[in-house]
């Protein structure tokens, strides 16, 4: 199960939304009911959204898994 953030890959065409295989989103939300799903954020080369989509766990993989940096204190 991926995380908020995750950076997923779709393993196939999104024809609704206009994107072929391999599209690398961010997941911006976590569902588990009523099945898991993701809610992921795709974006222009300039970082514009430029779809987002529900999408099941079956039709993507990780493609970067979130790791927040921390801050150091001085």
């Amino acid at each position: 199960m991926f995380k908020e953030l995750d950076g997923v890959k779709t393993l196939q065409a999104l024809p609704a939304e206009g994107m072929a295989a391999g599209i690398v989103g961010v997941v911006l939300e976590v569902f588990t009911q009523p099945t898991p799903a993701y809610l992921v954020e795709f974006s222009d080369a300039d970082g514009e959204a430029i779809a987002t989509a529900f999408l099941m766990p079956e039709q993507v993989e990780l493609a970067w898994a979130f790791e927040p940096t921390r801050s150091r204190q001085a």
